[in-house]
């Protein structure tokens, strides 16, 4: 019997399938309400980090999912960027998405300048929209703001100049990014000790107070391959004196092999040897746990290689074997323990391992081959375009260097010390920077100094396009300026004009450097009174922003994916 068929329930009970709605239909959506759209959200997130910016920028409330925690109060662009994650309004929130993926991006590569980021998006973009909508070409446009981009960059470049302020100038620069007198006291000793390349680590102080720790030495993630032996000994570590180095990723199977090598090292009168191997067997293992629990001669800690993948332990195995002066067995070339000579071993004076890690202090390798080596991982680093990579080189940097600092941060609660931390990271952030690629006068001002440089390619400019350009560059350069003297409660024209009519002997001796300071509202020379930039940073910041705006200006079409609706249940 043929079953009839079933009506749907009336519109509004509870048994009606749900309504697609505008939000769950697939669209396309063409200029000029695309355009409109993307504004909406550029500008949106654009005027809400332009309020944190500067010393005495506004703080910004987030409201917890479902009110079951209290509101975070944020003050870093790059966290409230990372914190908005959808707009109701489509088309804006494809904008705010846009510029939210380049600011995190700047963010985790540089640690700030988000905020700086955002206000040279938004006018360029804003500017360069109304040209668009009077009749411009868009594409034109953008090549004529590419080339403004790179005189700017050539500017910055020009205007760069080495650090040389010492321990001081160090601590006037930390302290002008994180307004935290005893974080910027620490990571000025830090930095004057260290260098840019060495490793910090931020850690939560249990007791109160801002405090560091100085780590001699370079150290790697391995640790023990047989962790069990730690249970005999006195502390959580091991540690030998004047070892050899025996390093290789091999994966070592025959206890009977092992014990000639070993017997081969302290025949050349070795001691103490500190054993780098992928794996060992437990027949190996059995081997160097019974040789320490008869007392032998010979003292042994066998340890994991740095790094998980091959490529990674491949670097690392070079980066160890350049600090011991040893000759590394490699697993791909074809290398056997049979292959081993006392020859390969490397040296160091003191070394140590744990379940999770090793480490060793002043090794032996040749000092000429060990600068070479870090000066091409340095041209890598500056190089370098993903985050991941920067990071990774910046570690093996540190461990060539050798030494590292522990940084104990305290606060009267978990959000206050969140704070402090991030503010601390930013410091660290522009303090490398600073010292690997120069200092630029800082407070906005090193963009204001690009502007005579766009001023003359205004006057030479052949096409309306490169006016266009010029005139929107030359507005987009103040906008970071004048919104940090806003944030601090003056004006920026006042400001402007402060620095113009300031005292001619302290222009003549301060020189591009000479600016405005927010905190005590009047014209001073920035380098003395610490506030500079990093040249890495600040171009940075420029390239991302202008070249992400002269792009978003060419989009003309949105396309909306069809969101997933609930799933209807079939009839019987």
């Amino acid at each position: 019997m043929r079953r009839p068929p079933r009506r749907p329930p009336p519109r509004g009970s509870k048994d009606a399938p749900p309504t697609l709605g505008p939000d769950y239909t697939p669209r396309v959506v063409l200029t000029p309400q695309a355009a409109l759209g993307l504004r909406r959200g550029f500008n949106q997130l654009a005027s809400v980090l332009g309020l944190t910016l500067g010393p005495r920028g506004r703080t910004v409330v987030l409201e917890s999912g479902g009110g079951l925690r209290p509101p975070e109060v944020l003050d870093k662009g790059g966290l409230i960027a990372r914190r908005l994650v959808e707009l109701p309004d489509r088309q804006a929130d494809v904008g705010a998405m846009y510029l939210r993926g380049l600011l995190t991006r700047l963010d985790e590569t540089h640690g700030d300048g988000t905020a700086t980021a955002a206000l040279l998006f938004q006018h360029v973009y804003n500017a360069g929209l109304r040209w668009v909508s009077a009749g411009g070409n868009a594409m034109l446009l953008r090549r004529a703001l590419e080339h403004g981009l790179e005189l700017i960059l050539a500017e910055l470049q020009q205007a760069a100049q080495p650090f040389s302020g010492g321990p001081a100038g160090l601590r006037q620069i930390a302290q002008s990014v994180c307004q935290d007198v005893a974080v910027a006291e620490a990571l000025g000793e830090i930095f004057d000790t260290l260098g840019p390349w060495g490793q910090i680590e931020l850690r939560e102080n249990q007791r109160r107070g801002v405090r560091s720790e100085f780590l001699a030495g370079s150290y790697w993630d391995g640790g023990l391959h047989n962790p069990e032996i730690l249970a005999g000994s006195a502390g959580v570590r091991l540690a030998l004196e004047e070892p050899a180095f025996l390093v290789s990723n091999l994966a070592l199977e025959d206890p009977a092999a092992l014990g000639v090598a070993l017997n081969n090292a302290y025949q050349a009168g070795h001691r103490a040897i500190v054993l780098v191997a992928a794996q060992l067997s437990p027949a190996c293992v059995g081997l160097l746990s019974q040789t320490r629990q008869r007392g032998a001669s010979l003292k042994v800690l066998a340890v994991k290689p740095p790094g998980g993948l091959p490529d990674v332990v491949a670097d690392l195995m070079d980066d160890l074997a350049a600090l011991t002066g040893a000759q590394p067995l490699v697993r791909a070339a074809g290398a056997t323990l049979a292959d081993f000579t006392p020859a390969m071993l490397g040296r160091a004076r003191w070394a140590w391992a744990d379940r999770g890690h090793f480490g060793l202090l002043r090794g032996g390798g040749d000092p000429a081959a060990l600068a070479a080596r870090a000066a091409a991982l340095e041209r890598a680093y500056r190089a370098a375009e993903s985050v991941g990579a920067c990071e990774a080189l910046r570690l093996r940097l540190g461990n060539l260097h050798g030494g590292a600092y522990a940084l104990w941060l305290d606060g009267p609660n978990e959000a206050a010390i969140r704070r402090r931390r991030h503010a601390a990271e930013v410091a660290i952030h522009t303090l490398r920077g600073v010292l690997e690629g120069g200092q630029l006068p800082g407070g906005g001002w090193a963009l204001l100094a690009c502007r005579p440089a766009l001023t003359a390619w205004n006057r030479r400019a052949a096409s309306e396009e490169e006016r266009a350009a010029a005139r929107l560059l030359l507005g987009a350069l103040e906008a970071p300026f004048r919104a940090l003297v806003a944030n601090a409660g003056d004006d920026a024209g006042q400001a402007l004009a402060a620095v113009a009519g300031a005292d001619a002997a302290l222009a003549a001796q301060a020189g591009r450097y000479l600016g405005y300071d927010v905190l005590t509202g009047r014209a001073v020379d920035l380098r003395a009174a610490g506030i500079i930039d990093s040249a890495r940073l600040v171009q940075a910041v420029v390239r991302a922003a202008l070249s992400g705006a002269a792009l978003a200006l060419t989009i003309d079409v949105i396309v909306h994916h069809k969101r997933p609706a609930l799933a209807l249940e079939p009839e019987a």
